[in-house]
């Protein structure tokens, strides 16, 4: 592999030119861009509506593409029937023709430093903007083993061909399995998600720019973590819809609010925490007792004494937590008096679905906390009319 040595004066120039944008504002064009997700999560027609942006199109993800040519679609996992019918569907939902530039390549190539010169070559000469790899793990076989040195290895190739091609590479990649259940028992984003990703510590460290994307239950969302050039907050709602014959990604981004920064591990166990003094609202806890079931809801998480005191710290400035000493003098933890602003936050904390909207407005100020629980979780099974209708139900009746 080549070894790239410059001089300051020339660092300096090169890295002052004006930025070329993949998306303008959000994605970096040239380098590695990781886009990684749940399975089912959508992020396969996110790749998709991006080459047909970039090659037809120019705007993709609610966004105008900064790029304009050809794309190369490595899918060797693909079913090519299945491919031929997403992008049949997205370009008649779109009302254009399925566009040339856009190659798929359903060989499989293994992203080794041998292997450099010879795809850097091809990308060059075809010229593609663009390369989408999808999913990484087929061309990097090690990353199964986690080995963080062989991955390491995959993705210097991939970085030295996009240097030297100048095509901007993005990697699509699966959330390790051991860790896709969310976490607590309505699922909140877990900090900001990137440790989900199988391979993680090096594919997130060597990316210029990282995406998440996360299933819903109404929507889907794709959210920026992680981008050396641009901004690093950035999001958007998206749908997959069949419209007319046809398939529509529909965006609808969310607002700078809504754009959540990484939650740290104590801010999460905090969460934790109040959600289990929620679940037994008449019951006080013991330090000991508190921590032993909030690591309940942890699954895959570990966390040592001091995120366990500074979640307790927080958790003791919640206005919405009664710390008070019991026997012993120890502390206790449990909550204070219902209050209207106590099922807002807990309906806010769950997302922006209509569905709790409904919630909040149909709760009275005195229903038992173990109520509103029953019911949230009732609505983590989608929120579909049927599921409305039974919730609704069950308000009008027991409240």
């Amino acid at each position: 592999m080549s070894r790239r040595i410059l001089d300051a004066v020339s660092l300096v120039e090169e890295r002052s030119r004006e930025a070329r944008w993949l998306l303008e504002g959000v994605l970096p064009a040239g380098g590695l861009v990781l886009l990684a997700g749940e399975t089912s999560s959508g992020k396969g027609f996110l790749s998709l509506e991006l080459a047909i942006g970039v090659a037809s199109r120019e705007v993709a993800w609610g966004l105008r593409c900064g790029l304009s040519g050809r794309v190369l679609y490595l899918c060797s996992d693909a079913d090519e029937a299945e491919m031929a019918r997403r992008m049949k569907g997205l370009c008649a939902g779109y009302g254009c023709v399925a566009p040339k530039r856009v190659v798929f390549d359903f060989n499989r190539y293994v992203f080794a430093e041998e292997d450099a010169g010879g795809l850097t070559k091809m990308i060059r000469q075809e010229g593609y903007e663009v390369v989408i790899v999808d999913p990484l793990s087929r061309y990097l076989p090690w990353m199964n083993d986690d080995s963080t040195r062989s991955v390491g290895i995959g993705l210097q190739t991939l970085r030295e061909i996009s240097r030297a091609s100048g095509a901007t590479v993005v990697m699509a990649q699966g959330f390790n399995k051991l860790r896709q259940k969310p976490l607590g028992r309505w699922g909140e984003a877990l900090t900001d998600g990137t440790e989900r990703v199988r391979g993680s510590t090096e594919l997130v460290a060597a990316s210029d720019a990282a995406l998440l994307v996360r299933r819903g239950t109404t929507r889907n969302v794709v959210e920026l973590v992680k981008n050396r050039m641009g901004r690093a907050r950035w999001g958007s709602f998206f749908s997959v819809v069949d419209m007319d014959g046809g398939i529509c990604v529909v965006f609808e981004a969310k607002k700078e609010a809504e754009v959540k920064a990484p939650v740290t591990l104590a801010e999460l166990l905090e969460r934790r925490m109040k959600r289990v003094l929620r679940g037994k609202a008449e019951k006080k806890f013991l330090r000991t007792e508190l921590v032993a079931e909030t690591k309940k809801l942890l699954g895959q998480v570990g966390a040592g004494q001091r995120a366990w005191a500074e979640a307790l710290a927080l958790l003791g400035k919640d206005a919405e937590i009664l710390v008070e000493k019991g026997e012993g003098n120890f502390k206790v933890y449990g909550l204070k008096e219902p209050s209207k602003a106590m099922f807002d936050a807990v309906a806010e904390e769950q997302g922006s679905l209509s569905a709790l909207d409904l919630l909040g407005k149909k709760i009275a100020v005195e229903a038992p906390l173990r109520l509103l629980e029953k019911q949230l979780a009732e609505m983590e099974l989608g929120a579909k009319p049927d599921v409305l209708d039974e919730v609704m139900r069950r308000i009008n009746n027991d409240v």
